[in-house]
């Protein structure tokens, strides 16, 4: 066939499932091997665990004592209050009274709100009497009492930097369905590129590095006016294949409240994107192209059907559809599996017919709104 559209349109098709291709054999497999080869070291260090905290009182209340009840030998929990206006000082100095662990520290008035979190993270880490340093949101809770063990165990030699997994509680609803299924998508693609090519990104509800790289760095220099950005360009800036490690094993993950509404979520995620324009263009291009892509397929195939409506492309066409849905099924089926979510197996058909739309609101809300003036 001598059409130079026929052409055109193959090699659009082609380049569309090597992409797709390239992500879900390559990219979103790469951190099965630490799941399936997990060794917890035995020789377990002191640890500080960090969480930064605004007007979480009843969060604190709830989930604090998960935190301070961890099978692990030697640790400290010290919570930042970060010029709180509710009761949440007074939830700390009543669980510090039946807890040595608990170490309460605060920001000072004066740099209220001028940094966002950085300002309480950095407080948490020069406050740490260890070295290996382990992050939580207060709105969180560990998955077991092994949690600890699980990220603080995973600093084996040359490693610096612990990447976990942070999920969504199980609710009824599509909703529910849409923002665990997106959370598992993001750390299949932050647990494969560390694996694969370079760390590029963690979730600071569950993430470990050591105190001297953060110091030796000097802190958060560089992007301290980014409201984002404590946890995922920190380890943007400072992690390679060499010193990350990444821990998915589902005793390994926390746990947090999921939105309570649509709005909520993508005021979430408009949040989480104004650290996105920081990271490396190369980066930026690759994370966008698995969304873009997984988006288009049906829009292409369909395209291309109206070009050509023969019977034999249509069933070259069925045929690639088939193939992506199988390798997407396996995939995702596996990695479920391998990080305890297997419950969103069920939604996974609805889910992809919805998710692409999000992504074009999450990307027009982030373009009207103006810089934030606080975290919470």
């Amino acid at each position: 066939m001598t059409d130079p559209v026929f052409w055109i349109a193959a090699a659009c098709l082609v380049l569309l499932v090597f992409v797709r291709l390239f992500f879900w054999l390559f990219v979103f497999t790469g951190w099965w091997r630490h799941s399936k080869r997990a060794k917890i070291s035995t020789d377990l260090p002191p640890v500080s665990v960090i969480i930064a905290a605004r007007n979480e009182e009843n969060n604190l209340r709830r989930h604090l004592p998960a935190v301070l009840e961890q099978d692990y030998p030697e640790y400290e929990v010290i919570v930042v209050d970060d010029c709180s206006d509710d009761n949440t000082r007074e939830v700390l100095n009543g669980i510090a009274q039946e807890s040595d662990k608990l170490y309460i520290t605060w920001v000072p008035e004066a740099g209220k709100f001028r940094r966002g979190k950085k300002v309480a993270v950095s407080i948490g880490i020069r406050a740490a009497n260890h070295e290996y340093l382990v992050f939580i949101d207060a709105d969180c809770y560990p998955a077991s009492k092994n949690w600890l063990r699980c990220m603080a165990g995973s600093f084996r030699k040359g490693r610096e930097i612990v990447l976990g997994y942070g999920a969504y509680e199980h609710k009824q609803g599509l909703l529910n369905a849409l923002v665990r299924y997106d959370t598992l998508l993001i750390a299949m693609m932050y647990g494969g590129m560390s694996t694969r090519i370079k760390p590029y990104m963690g979730v600071g509800r569950n993430l470990a590095y050591k105190k001297s790289l953060w110091q030796n760095r000097g802190g958060f220099k560089g992007f301290n006016n980014v409201l984002s950005g404590d946890d995922d360009l920190f380890v943007n800036a400072c992690a390679s294949r060499k010193n990350t490690e990444v821990m998915f094993l589902p005793e390994a993950k926390t746990i947090s409240k999921p939105p309570a509404g649509i709005k909520t979520w993508i005021k979430q995620k408009s949040r989480h994107m104004t650290s996105s324009k920081y990271y490396k263009a190369w980066q930026r291009y690759l994370l966008a192209a698995e969304p873009v892509s997984r988006s288009i397929t049906p829009f292409v195939l369909v395209g291309i059907y109206c070009l050509f409506p023969e019977r034999i492309f249509m069933y070259i066409l069925i045929a690639v559809w088939v193939l992506l849905k199988l390798i997407q099924f396996f995939v995702l089926h596996k990695s479920l599996k391998y990080t305890g979510e297997k419950r969103l197996f069920t939604y996974f058909p609805i889910i992809d017919l919805f998710l692409p739309f999000f992504y074009v609101i999450f990307v027009v809300v982030r373009l009207r709104q103006r810089n934030y003036i606080v975290w919470k």
